[in-house]
């Protein structure tokens, strides 16, 4: 059998012209005169198309030359004795004699990028029209640009990225023309790129039309042909996906006029055209999630060929010999034989193979196609009862008649005796959002929180109260920005997507939903909740509200109210003192505590009916099994909230776990969520059981990301973090500060604070270092809060796809955050005053998707790096001098930083770093004198100062 020919850079065939996949070549040449350099005779020419160049030694009027590299020193030897090594090993040698046409020589063909820029950098490269081509400095990374995916058609554009500036540069003549892997050509400017990969010269790098409807698969062949080229979308996000595995179809091409059935196996995957998989070289596929803005790249796992298994599929039924043939990559089968093997089979065919244009065997009677559901619900709460029918081939039967006929034989039998096979997806879904009753055969029930996903399925009928209400709900959401809310704040009012966060909370809260808010790290969840129950407490509700919140944020949620919500009374229990009692006569109060709290203090708050529970870092109860979980889940509510920027952390269970706590009804028992979502999801790669479970969260689960929000957001975005610490820890600081506090009091009055300034430094700098991750000598052994809240932060940083930064002017705390990542699995590079190789560091941090974060000393990464792949600035012990602090924010808020960059200045409470804090907004001045940049001196500092910092 004559195999079906493979193409690398043929466009699918099902694109039309003028907007087909890339391929195609440009000639080299330019428009500008050219004009002799002087003092050169001999050239290298390059002449040809992409894929098939070639290198030649001319004189300027292109007349061959033969030179000696022994003539030549320095890089020009270099370049000549390459080119006859080259030459050798190319074996492409052009004999020529007196007789020849002049300008014939021996030529190189594809040419080395190493000789190419050797040939550019002492400047004898030549194109085809004499011009001189030049080396641009530098290396740049090659992207696709897309302006607006969502377009009907797509602008799609080439550019070079600077990757130590993030200067972006278009193609001046619209086209890159790639010379080698590593090198591209525009006009007369050479660049050197990261190498795009063996099959990148036969790619076109021009500018083009894309049909919306042909991007993905456009996408797909450019990455396949160069896999290190990146994708740049404006608002998206590009993200790597797990494998994914195409499957084996059946495309029934026809039956001819003599009833063979002309069958052709290849791999297939919802969304490109059949036979786009054999007709080019596809390893990665590229996917456009237009509902989260994410671009995903994912490899593609080809396993069993399909025509094997097509194959031996015929081999084990009788007369196969005799009826079958393969063509080209086709199976013929003879009429007589299909139509029998094709009945019997058909339940096995469709459980091996997608079957496309399968229309053609409606000629045999029999038929396959997508069921359509016809529905009418009642009233209910969570559970509406009704009456369901499917129709399939233009037949209505009852939805238990149609499913009991489905899983005993895999097909329907219809009026006239044919038969029919529905899509196995299709009647999956069916049965996984609706539910069979007792009694008629049309008897059904259908959750509440399954209508958003029926919702979607093409083809749905569905009629009745229970419909109609739920329908109104959902489509509610769409209205959200018209409702009239309150959404001022002191000093002025909520940004945009703020203001629909809390336009979204008061719509569940009005229709007795709990809700999820999943927003990026960074975008003010807590200000929308805050505001959220300031509106309600405003409207009239009443009770007290539980706010859980981890230990060190318990006062920044204090601090938020009384900034945001003055007027609500703010109760934290908390502590040894804590009075159980006291919260029961609370009124209209929100009420501040620890998740460890509330699980050791339960039996006093379970009988208490809150207004609102809301839980911050709800990952906290991720896992149903715990005490703390069980414990927040018997907690009374009438309204109930979850935050969290990563809601699943390690596995969708994660997810059954908070909405336990929030919707109990949303997914049943655990065995049920496990069965329908859990297994097919995370085991099958169930990529339908996937859509319904999203279906399913999105009224009452909203996530933003930063690009979402982009234009919303300040380009610079800086919090301080107060973070308290243990008692036993500051029971240890207050010690230490009291043995300072005498020791220097002794000093100053022996010989005054000048002379004392050593020793003042000294008991300050330690004074801060304990405050903050003290080390091993200091007598305290445990796990200080800053350095809980740091590895807490940074691995939801890197979860959401960020890369961070973190300063910090102790050794110590340099290596314990290291070590501390490290052990998450989270890579991180280190920088000190000691590290020699600091731009290999910056250029691995900019270019490695793997490192998630870059620890170094406030004062060796404070100036002069690059480092705009962070977008997250960690401050652990701020340097009291801000402009120091300002330095090393800029190293990733610069030219070339795409997203907003947010800053936490961490600042531990009760301690000199918050009375310092302090005193910058007191006595202007103190602050920097204390610990300048460039000096030891404390000359701006009374006595008063000191024993205000050590008391």
């Amino acid at each position: 059998m004559a195999e079906a020919k493979r193409g690398r850079g043929r466009p699918p065939k099902k694109v039309e012209s003028g907007t087909d996949a890339p391929s195609g070549a440009a000639h080299i040449s330019a428009s500008v005169s050219a004009r002799k350099p002087a003092g050169r005779s001999c050239f290298a020419r390059l002449s040809g198309i992409p894929g098939s160049f070639s290198l030649s030694l001319t004189d300027w009027k292109g007349n061959a030359v033969q030179p000696d590299y022994r003539a030549f020193a320095g890089k020009e030897r270099e370049f000549f004795r390459t080119f006859s090594a080259e030459l050798a090993r190319s074996r492409s040698f052009v004999r020529w004699d007196a007789t020849d046409i002049a300008g014939q020589s021996a030529a190189i063909l594809q040419p080395s990028a190493a000789l190419l820029t050797l040939a550019a950098s002492i400047g004898i490269l030549l194109n085809s029209d004499s011009d001189l081509l030049e080396l641009v400095p530098g290396d740049f990374f090659c992207t696709v640009t897309l302006p607006d995916p969502t377009a009907p058609r797509i602008q799609i554009s080439f550019a070079l990225v600077d990757p130590s500036t993030g200067e972006t540069r278009s193609p001046s003549s619209g086209t890159l023309v790639p010379l080698a892997s590593s090198l591209l050509l525009d006009g007369r400017s050479i660049y050197s790129v990261q190498d795009l990969g063996p099959w990148s010269t036969e790619f076109r790098y021009s500018a083009e039309t894309v049909e919306r409807e042909n991007l993905e698969a456009w996408l797909s062949l450019c990455r396949s042909l160069v896999p290190t080229i990146g994708i740049a979308a404006n608002g998206w996000t590009v993200k790597q996906g797990r494998p994914v595995s195409a499957r084996p179809a059946l495309l029934f091409s026809e039956i001819d006029e003599y009833g063979y059935v002309h069958i052709r196996p290849m791999a297939w995957l919802e969304g490109y055209p059949p036979g786009f998989f054999e007709d080019q070289e596809i390893v990665e596929t590229v996917r456009l999630d237009y509902e989260s803005s994410v671009v995903r790249v994912s490899e593609i796992l080809f396993h069993e060929t399909p025509a094997d298994i097509f194959r031996t599929m015929l081999s084990r039924v009788k007369g196969s010999d005799s009826s079958v043939y393969e063509e080209e990559g086709r199976f013929v089968i003879a009429g007589s034989f299909a139509r029998a093997f094709l009945e019997e089979h058909m339940s096995d065919l469709l459980q091996n193979f997608v079957l496309l244009q399968a229309k053609v065997l409606e000629k045999y009677r029999l038929r396959i196609g997508r069921p359509k559901l016809r529905l009418s619900l009642g009233t209910g709460v969570d559970w509406f009862a009704g009456t369901g029918e499917v129709e399939f081939s233009g037949e209505s039967l009852p939805f238990g008649v149609f499913m009991n006929q489905y899983r005993k034989n895999g097909f329907i039998t219809l009026s006239d005796g044919s038969k029919a096979w529905p899509e196995s997806d299709t009647v999956e879904r069916f049965s996984r959002l609706v539910s069979k009753m007792k009694g008629a055969e049309d008897a059904i029930s259908v959750s509440l929180f399954d209508i958003a996903a029926l919702r979607a399925i093409d083809g749905i009928d569905a009629a009745g109260e229970g419909w109609h209400n739920t329908d109104s709900f959902l489509r509610g959401f769409n209205d959200l920005s018209q409702r009239k809310t309150d959404t001022t704040v002191p000093d002025g009012t909520l940004r945009p997507y703020q203001a629909y966060g809390v336009q979204w909370l008061e719509y569940l809260r009005e229709h007795g939903f709990g809700a999820c808010l999943a927003d990026d790290m960074g975008l003010g969840k807590t200000v929308q909740i805050i505001v959220a129950l300031r509106n309600a407490y405003a409207s009239g509700m009443q009770g007290n509200s539980l706010v859980l919140v981890p230990r060190s944020l318990m006062f920044n949620w204090r601090s938020e109210f009384t900034r945001f919500a003055p007027l609500i009374p703010v109760h934290v229990h908390y502590g040894i003192g804590r009075d159980s009692a006291a919260v029961k006569k609370l009124t209209n109060t929100v009420i501040l505590s620890s998740y460890a709290t509330i699980r050791n203090d339960i039996k006093d708050f379970s009988g208490i009916e809150f207004a609102y529970v809301v839980l911050d870092e709800a990952q906290n109860v991720k896992n149903s099994e715990t005490r703390t979980s069980a414990a927040v889940r018997t907690l009374k509510a009438k309204h109930r909230v979850a935050m969290s920027g990563t809601p699943v952390e390690n596995s969708l269970a994660d997810l059954y776990s908070l909405f336990k706590f929030l919707n109990p009804s949303l997914f049943g028992s655990e065995a049920e969520f496990m069965s329908r979502y859990l297994r097919p999801i995370q085991d099958g790669q169930d990529e339908n059981a996937l859509k319904d479970l999203k279906l399913r969260l999105y009224p009452f689960m909203l996530r933003r990301v930063k690009k979402d929000v982009l234009a919303d957001l300040p380009a610079k975005t800086e919090q301080t973090a107060l973070i308290e610490l243990s008692p036993d820890h500051l029971a240890l600081y207050r010690q230490r500060s009291a043995e300072l506090k005498a020791r220097l009091a002794g000093a100053i009055d022996a010989q005054g604070i000048q002379k004392s300034s050593f020793l003042i430094l000294q008991a300050l700098g330690e004074l801060r270092r304990f405050a903050g991750m003290p080390d091993s000598e200091s007598g305290f052994s445990g796990v200080s809060a800053k350095r809980e809240y740091i590895r807490d932060m940074v691995a939801g940083v890197i979860a959401e796809g960020h890369k961070c930064l973190i300063f910090t002017n102790f050794l110590d705390s340099v290596e314990q955050v290291s070590d501390d990542l490290a052990e998450a699995g989270i890579p991180n590079l280190v920088m000190t005053g000691a590290t020699v190789n600091r731009q290999a560091l910056v250029q691995q941090f900019q270019t490695d998707p793997s490192i998630g974060a870059f620890i170094m000393t406030l004062k060796t990464g404070g100036v002069g790096l690059n480092l705009t792949a962070a977008d997250y600035v960690f401050i652990l012990d701020p340097w009291w001098n801000r402009a120091a602090e300002d330095q090393a924010i800029d190293r990733t808020h610069r030219i070339g930083q795409t997203n907003p960059v947010f800053c936490y200045r961490m600042i531990a409470k009760d301690t000199i770093e918050e009375k310092i804090l302090e005193l910058q907004t007191r006595k202007a001045g103190i602050a920097e004198a204390l610990l300048s940049s460039d000096s030891g001196s404390v000359r701006g500092l009374s006595e008063d100062d000191i024993e205000y910092l050590l008391g």
